[in-house]
C-alpha cells in the first residue's frame, strides 16, 4: 500500500517537473489595471443630483407634514373628546358636579 503511495506521489513530482514555467511580459498588469480603471470611468454613470441631497429634502418634507398633521389631528381630537366626554355623561344621566 505505502509503495503505491509513493509510485503515485513520484509520478506527480515527475509531472509537476515536466511543466514549463509561463512568463508574461513586463508591466503586463500595470497595463492591464490602467485599462480596468479606464474602463470602469467609461462605464461610470452619475446622477445630476446626489442621493444625501434628495434623501435630506424627502426627510424634511416629511417632517413638515408630520408637524402639520399632528397639529390639525391634535385640535380635532381635543374637540372631538369634549363632545364625546358630554355624550357620555348625558348618556347615563349624570352630571359634571357629581364625577368630581
Amino acid at each position: 500500500m505505502k509503495q503505491k503511495k509513493n509510485n503515485l506521489l513520484e509520478n506527480h513530482m515527475m509531472v509537476l517537473d515536466q511543466l514549463n514555467e509561463i512568463h508574461i511580459d513586463d508591466f503586463f498588469y500595470t497595463r492591464l489595471k490602467s485599462k480596468m480603471e479606464s474602463e470602469k470611468v467609461n462605464n461610470q454613470f452619475e446622477l445630476p443630483i446626489k442621493p444625501v441631497f434628495i434623501l435630506s429634502c424627502l426627510g424634511l418634507m416629511l417632517i413638515v407634514n408630520i408637524i402639520f398633521l399632528d397639529g390639525e389631528s391634535f385640535s380635532k381630537n381635543q374637540l372631538n373628546t369634549d363632545k364625546s366626554i358630554e355624550q357620555i355623561i348625558s348618556m347615563y344621566d349624570q352630571n359634571i358636579n357629581s364625577l368630581y
